[in-house]
């Protein structure tokens, strides 16, 4: 099957972890998205301010509606299975150093109450389970900064593997640690047990597991 944005959009709902499931990004996720950006933390890793009223928020998330829109990406949220609670957002866009989508650019971002307890991982276990039933994906690619530590150990759990520090494709005056995960790695994870997601036998739409 050939990848699409609104195919994997599809897919990714129709499986579910152990706490949580992939939905599409809401304006009502707007409001806790807002408050997580604003952490000290998350906020000194940012490469620009990020807005400081929901209105500047909500216009600063048009871009992902145009994503969607133009088929060059997704958004979309990580809720808990059991309440429908908002707990990050990950995305998926289209390389802009690249035309097609054999390597595709991704990111995370977790509320900090939601920090060290696995999500991350089991989000990007929900998220290469859906990419790789796709034929013509080869992998994705991260970015993080070289200082952030709990972000890095993150990505070395979910079976990433360092690249190098690269020019940010985005912003390219930004050094970045890039950090990739195949369909390889994939295979391997999934062979040794890692990769926990079962699949949904119907979609909600409100992201609770059935």
């Amino acid at each position: 099957m050939t990848f699409s944005f609104l195919k994997f959009q599809a897919a990714v709902q129709r499986n579910w972890g152990p706490r949580i499931v992939l939905r599409p990004l809401l304006v009502a996720d707007c409001w806790p998205y807002m408050e997580t950006m604003q952490h000290p933390d998350i906020a000194v890793a940012m490469l620009k301010p990020w807005p400081a009223t929901i209105d500047e928020f909500v216009e600063n998330r048009r871009p992902e509606l145009e994503y969607v829109q133009n088929e060059k990406g997704c958004a979309l949220s990580i809720v808990l299975r059991d309440t429908g609670q908002w707990v990050g957002s990950c995305k998926l866009l289209q390389p802009v150093d690249r035309p097609d989508t054999s390597w595709l650019e991704r990111g995370l971002i977790l509320a900090p109450a939601f920090w060290g307890v696995g999500l991350g991982v089991e989000a990007y276990s929900l998220m290469h389970q859906a990419l790789f039933t796709f034929d013509d994906v080869r992998g994705t690619r991260g970015y993080s900064r070289d200082s952030n530590a709990r972000v890095k150990a993150m990505l070395a759990k979910a079976g990433c593997e360092f690249e190098g520090v690269v020019p940010y494709p985005r912003s390219p005056d930004f050094l970045l640690e890039q950090w990739s995960y195949s369909r390889e790695a994939h295979a391997r994870a999934t062979a040794a047990g890692r990769i926990r997601v079962n699949p949904l036998k119907e979609v909600d739409s409100h992201g609770l597991g059935q």
